[in-house]
């Protein structure tokens, strides 16, 4: 979970605020305060005890599971319910389970606006006394059309915990753990409509249809008393809200307070048309999204035509009771159950095995391989049960070719599902919802024909029709679905334009982050609290370093070549002896968890499959070995804050070497913290609070001694064990030249000096056998007034550039700045600033579009200025201009 985040008001359970009236109305007068949630706080449910977790998911999922089994417990005695209330044909009679189909798979579209706006409890609580009612009523209907209409409503509000489940178990699960908690909600819809068939079947032999509507309203019942005792919110948005609330009240007048979830212009009116409208365009514009919900849809509709009309097969054609014929439904179960295992056991491996058979870059197709057998078995499980049924064999033959077709059809299932989430992303919902409206429909529309259909063809041609449309439909979908982000991607990193304007075009997807730098940093600054923008955005004094290095990129222009032939280029560049796919090199930037959850270790997964470096700073909010775990098998290097305490030093260097961390960067100008007034003005430094100390509260040696002095562990005196450890990095004076051959002596891979400005520095790092340097003002973060790092580039570089690797930093937000410092002279160029933007707007997602952007905007920079390579950059390329004018208004 996120760290302390800057400006928060925290609550504890009881939603009591820990800021006095006092402050926020001292505060209210020069800035908006930000209520989140504080590290470990025991109202953030991903924090509450595990035994109250798993209580609240087997309410939930008990819930799940008790509406499936209600849309199939009549089915046994549809026969039964036509001849009591007179119903005229089988067709009405089917309406009984139809009816409910259809209402609680439209539901969400209707229910899921609610939940966002008043909670998850409100609404499962809701719906499960909305079904419970109309339940009742069904249980006591006297005639066809009570029957028809109870059914109708109790069906929408039965879908009260299909729309909050999984949100109740990532609300209070971390991602780490969700594996088998999904298993476990997941077996109510997968044994639902077997045993509640199982069940009506013994409830019509031995007592009246109306105990199947009774007998689930007393579980409805229970379930609803069970929630009102257990149950507490768990979606992040609604309590903090609630908190805001609270505070409010006590708050000065002119007081804003904010939640990081808030929408201010959002009406229940917009999110409706988000939920209702999106889907629908979808459904309209997108092509995958048709053939997917077409493809969905038919299954889920078979599989509710073979529920009408297993009864009759064994009644008719079996001569078995309706008790122990209602038995043969478990063979759907089983196979529903088995699918679910197999396809939960082989779709990770396999994603993760083609994932790093592609260089680490994970594709939505890679989510369909399961697909083209399941496709295959689908058609040849529905073909053994109807020609089995239809020669009447032994019972077990037909069960089989039954629980084939089902364990088929939940593979086809899970990884249709699993591809929306992978290539919607943010609109994974909306493409969800397009596929349960076609879903509501066929589930409602199939059990009508099914009847009359085997009446004519029998079950063996019927069912061979069906097999066909499943044969047409099925083998297509998974080659076009691996086939077509061939059509939006290719293999350089131009195509990611293409993508962008193919989901417009196609999806009606638009990029969840600008592309447009200027407005980047304003996004980012609406997303983050005052202090975290601030501490990322800010710089040193009046920020006039910051100003000269977007001075220097402004003033340098590049001059585009022609018909240079540069169709394809190779951005790939040599560094210490290593290929690396692209130029970029992700900057060390501390304490991630103050501006998205994902922290360090999110961005570090994001840079493996984005094939960019990734530098992970002293200061951050996740230990070594986790930032290292994340970023898998992708390039990291790691940034040393350097401690005075020698001992400290050698265990971070050992740390980093085992976790596979292969090129040393150590950041010369921050032994102390400079004049940043954004920063002073909140009196504020993360540090202190124990934010960003992850790498030294998790280190052995820094941990033994603090002990050792102090007699305390660090998790029981926080603050103290924060000021041992800024004490030592941040020491107050710097380290010497002659201090490195400690560095070379204990570091056997590549040692980078970060900070370089001075051509006399250069020199004296080359002197002192360090293998790079990076040309470096800490982006305008250290010392006011100094000069633009691009202005001192090329001296640098002409001084030591042919016998160490220069590298650049400060200021890059642009392609076309990534080509400039390359003309001058730099290898490769690190890139901070706009990546933490793109986190703190939409976590990983949002620093891997940020990412893919730049490299995009590389690569068509360099081929319309004729740049075939990155080797072929060089001054003939570039020319510096005097750019007059106010500096501010210019950039």
């Amino acid at each position: 979970m996120s760290n302390e985040k800057p400006h928060q008001v925290y609550g504890e359970t009881n939603s009591k605020p820990t800021i006095t009236e006092n402050v926020l109305q001292e505060k209210a007068e020069t800035q908006s305060l930000i209520i989140d949630f504080e590290e470990n706080d025991p109202g953030n449910p991903l924090n509450w005890p595990r035994s109250k977790k798993w209580t609240i998911t087997l309410v939930v999922s008990l819930s799940v599971f008790l509406m499936p089994l209600s849309s199939s417990i009549v089915a046994p005695e549809l026969s039964t319910i036509k001849d009591e209330l007179n119903m005229g044909s089988s067709l009405e009679a089917v309406l009984v389970m139809s009816t409910f189909i259809l209402t609680y798979c439209l539901g969400p579209l209707i229910l899921g606006p609610l939940s966002e706006m008043f909670g998850r409890a409100a609404v499962l609580h809701s719906g499960n006394t909305f079904y419970l009612i109309f339940n009742l009523v069904c249980g006591f209907a006297q005639n066809k059309g009570e029957l028809l209409a109870s059914r109708l409503l109790a069906g929408f509000g039965g879908a009260g915990g299909l729309v909050v489940g999984a949100g109740i178990i990532s609300d209070c699960f971390p991602k780490e753990e969700r594996g088998w908690v999904i298993a476990i909600y997941n077996l109510g819809p997968v044994f639902g409509p077997s045993l509640g068939a199982v069940i009506g079947g013994f409830i019509t032999q031995y007592t009246t249809w109306r105990w199947a509507f009774w007998a689930t309203s007393i579980f409805d019942g229970v379930l609803i008393v069970l929630g009102l005792l257990v149950m507490q919110e768990t979606y992040p948005p609604v309590i903090l809200a609630r908190r805001k609330a609270k505070m409010l009240k006590t708050a000065a007048p002119n007081t804003l307070l904010k939640t990081p979830y808030e929408k201010p212009d959002q009406t229940l009116g917009q999110l409706y048309r988000n939920s209702l409208l999106r889907p629908l365009q979808l459904l309209r514009v997108q092509p995958i999204v048709q053939l997917l919900a077409i493809f969905y849809a038919y299954l889920y509709g078979l599989m509710y035509l073979v529920l009408s009309t297993f009864t009759t097969l064994w009644a008719e054609k079996y001569h078995q009771l309706v008790g122990p014929a209602s038995l043969n439904y478990l063979a759907l179960g089983i196979g529903y159950f088995l699918g679910s295992q197999v396809c939960g056991f082989l779709a990770d491996p396999i994603y993760r095995a083609l994932k790093k058979k592609h260089g680490g870059n994970g594709k939505p197709e890679f989510r369909v391989v399961l697909m083209f057998p399941a496709s295959i078995l689908a058609p040849v499980g529905l073909l053994w049960y109807g020609w089995a049924a239809q020669a009447v064999t032994h019972w077990i033959v037909p069960d089989l070719g039954i629980a084939l077709f089902a364990g088929a059809a939940m593979v086809l299932f899970q990884c249709t599902s699993a591809y929306l989430y992978e290539a919607f992303t943010l609109y994974a919902a909306s493409a969800t919802g397009a596929v349960y409206i076609l879903r509501g429909l066929t589930g409602f529309g199939f059990p009508l024909f099914g009847p009359r259909m085997y009446q004519s063809l029998g079950y063996g041609w019927g069912t061979t029709m069906l097999a066909l449309v499943a044969v047409i439909m099925g083998f297509p979908v998974p080659v076009i679905l691996w086939r077509y982000e061939r059509f939006t991607m290719s293999d350089n990193y131009g195509s990611y334009q293409t993508e962008i304007y193919g989901k417009g075009a196609l999806m009606g997807i638009l990029p969840g982050v600008t592309t447009d730098p200027r407005k980047l940093e304003e996004h980012a600054r609406e997303s983050l609290g005052v202090r975290a923008f601030n501490y990322v955005a800010g710089g040193a004094g009046e920020k006039a370093t910051m100003d000269s290095n977007r001075l220097a990129f402004r003033q340098w222009k590049l001059i585009p070549r022609m018909m240079r032939n540069t169709p394809e280029q190779d951005v790939s560049v040599e560094l210490f002896g290593q290929k690396y796919d692209n130029p970029l090199i992700m900057a060390p930037v501390g304490v991630q968890g103050i501006f998205h959850e994902d922290k360090e270790t999110g961005l570090a997964e994001v840079c493996e499959e984005v094939g960019v470096p990734y530098t992970m700073s002293t200061a951050s909010t996740s230990s070594i070995e986790d930032v290292a775990t994340a970023n898998k098998h992708g390039k990291r290097w790691y940034q040393l804050y350097w401690p005075r305490d020698n001992d400290v030093t050698l265990s971070l260097l050992k740390r980093a070497k085992e976790s596979g961390f292969s090129v040393l960067v150590v950041t010369l100008d921050t032994w102390s913290l400079a004049w940043r007034p954004a920063d002073l003005d909140n009196a504020y430094v993360p540090f202190i609070k124990g934010v960003g100390n992850q790498v030294g509260f998790s280190d052995p040696v820094f941990r033994a001694k603090f002990e050792k002095e102090t007699g305390s562990k660090i998790e029981e005196d926080i603050i103290g064990a924060s000021r041992a450890w800024i004490g030592d990095i941040f020491a107050g004076s710097p380290h010497s030249w002659e201090d490195l051959a400690f560095l070379r002596k204990n570091w056997d891979g590549p040692i980078v000096l970060k900070g370089i400005q001075h051509v006399d520095d250069a020199r004296l790092a080359l002197e002192h056998g360090c293998d790079g340097i990076v040309v470096s003002n800490h982006g305008g973060r250290q010392v006011d007034g100094a000069i633009g790092s691009l202005d001192v580039l090329p001296e640098i570089v002409d001084a030591v550039g042919d016998k160490m690797t220069v590298l650049f930093d400060s200021g890059i937000r642009t392609g076309s700045d990534v080509i400039k410092a390359l003309c001058l002279g730099a290898k490769a160029v690190l890139v901070g600033r706009p990546v933490i933007y793109g986190l703190s707007i939409q976590g990983r997602d949002g620093a891997r579009q940020v990412l893919q952007g730049l490299l995009a905007d590389l690569w068509q920079n360099m081929g319309l200025s004729g740049i075939r390579r990155v080797q072929d950059c060089d001054r003939s390329q570039i020319r510096k201009v005097q750019y007059g004018g106010d500096v501010k208004a210019m950039m």
